[in-house]
């Protein structure tokens, strides 16, 4: 299952099923270089987890992690 990322949202949100996956996640954008983001947390709206981005990223970020996958 991919990650599902609210690119029009401001903050960014980034949600996925698995605490882990989204983990993984934040590591790799942190190390290219992403600074500005939240913890992982439970998501309270829906089942699965989630964690905000606070600065604008490149897309190719995640497409990047997921092919890495």
């Amino acid at each position: 299952m991919p990650v599902s990322v609210d690119w029009d949202s401001n903050p960014i949100n980034i949600w996925h099923l698995d605490k882990p996956v989204l983990e993984n996640l934040l590591q790799h954008l942190k190390s290219n270089g992403v600074r500005r983001h939240s913890i992982v947390m439970h998501d309270r709206e829906r089942d699965g987890f989630l964690f905000f981005v606070y600065e604008e990223m490149d897309p190719q970020l995640v497409l990047a992690w997921e092919q890495s996958r």
